[in-house]
């Protein structure tokens, strides 16, 4: 029993690193989809918008996960529903079907953060930064490894060869995830004073949590533009090779790895908002210095502090978020903040292309960094809360 403890957070970061593995998928094919399909840049931003789109759906598994604790279950069964979505993306032969199949590869993805972060913060609630950071490395190397496996695959194999054998990892991880972690039943009575009390502290803090998760979005307007956009800034701009390009996408997460950690360390020494506002603010301030700079080993290490400031965000945003609510309604609170950040991010890609079609790549992302800076101001304004019990 001893030992299987041990492997929990190793299978917590591996769920991770296979669910975002996933997500970086898309953005780092729309190069090859864009020359394809013959798309503009509207249209290619579309792809990645429809993904977001379909990750809206864990809303519903947020609260299906609160009622039923069958969290682990989710999971496992959305990383292999997940894995087999992004492969039939191989499929597609016109824009509407890749469309369509993007939506429905982000319904899969749904499943994990709001079931699969709560476990974290349910086995390790007095480690909850420690446990959430390193639960982030996941978050991390998967967005890193995704794009840099399939730029190295579709360099010697067709991009849609290279999904098929993308799709084996998150099979694997499924069924391991599903043997080592277990759900966990809270000792706790549902008796009608207590879920009045519940109720009541959840109204009591809605004020800040709608300024939290709105002073959140606006820090990600930068992550989402560069996240979706580098690849295609990349070819476009330097006319790097779309292969070359997913990589460097990659070496941009690459950073993530040790950004979860540290950022959850963070966390616990000097408060969620503070780490927050420092994401927010080193990522707004890479990003004007990036988009001065010529291609070469300087763009590179910006690409990579972008992506370790983004990184320590991720456990602070959870700590955060993990806090200010009752454990019994985690589910549906982080349901609801990933869902307001996936709705965000359908939304940022057509804005940002929109602007590149008008105004050109500086101009997004420009104007992605002040938005993200913005964001940093107001986090700075808010007050750190403590762990709600009830």
């Amino acid at each position: 029993m001893q030992e299987k403890k041990e492997l929990l957070l190793p299978a917590f970061a591996l769920g991770h690193t296979t669910h975002h593995l996933y997500t970086a998928i898309i953005p780092a094919l729309l190069p090859v989809f864009k020359n394809t399909f013959n798309l503009t840049y509207i249209e290619a931003s579309l792809l990645p918008a429809a993904f977001q789109a379909g990750l809206t759906a864990q809303i519903a598994v947020g609260i299906y996960s609160d009622r039923t604790a069958k969290r682990s279950i989710i999971v496992s069964a959305g990383l292999a529903a997940t894995a087999l979505t992004i492969a039939a993306l191989a499929l597609a032969h016109t824009y509407h079907l890749l469309l369509t199949l993007s939506f429905l590869a982000g319904v899969a993805a749904s499943t994990y953060h709001p079931a699969g972060t709560t476990l974290v913060t349910e086995y390790y609630p007095r480690k909850m930064g420690f446990a959430l950071g390193i639960h982030a490395i996941g978050g991390g190397l998967g967005t890193s490894l995704g794009p840099i496996l399939l730029g190295a695959l579709a360099a010697y194999l067709s991009w849609q060869e290279a999904l098929y054998i993308i799709a084996l990892p998150g099979l694997v991880a499924a069924l391991i995830y599903s043997r080592l972690v277990k759900d966990v039943r809270l000792g706790w009575v549902g008796t009608q004073k207590q879920k009045k009390l519940e109720e009541g502290s959840i109204k009591k803090v809605a004020p800040l949590l709608t300024t939290f998760i709105a002073a959140y979005l606006l820090g990600m307007f930068a992550a989402e533009t560069t996240i979706d956009f580098i690849p295609l800034y990349l070819t476009t701009v330097f006319l790097v090779a779309a292969p070359t390009a997913a990589i460097l996408l990659g070496l941009m997460r690459i950073l993530g790895v040790i950004g979860g950690p540290v950022g959850g360390a963070m966390v616990d020494k000097l408060g969620s908002k503070r780490v927050l506002s420092l994401s927010f603010f080193g990522q707004a301030a890479c990003i004007l210095i990036l988009i001065q700079l010529d291609l070469g080993g300087a763009l590179y290490i910006l690409l990579a502090l972008i992506g370790f400031f983004f990184a320590i965000q991720i456990p602070a945003g959870n700590a955060y978020l993990a806090k200010l609510v009752p454990e019994r309604r985690r589910g549906t609170a982080y349901a609801l903040f990933f869902t307001a950040n996936v709705a965000w991010a359908a939304i940022v890609p057509p804005i940002s292309g929109a602007i590149i079609e008008a105004h050109g790549f500086q101009a997004a992302f420009t104007t992605a960094a002040l938005v993200c800076a913005a964001g940093a101001a107001i986090m700075l304004l808010l007050r750190e809360p403590t762990v709600k019990k009830i």
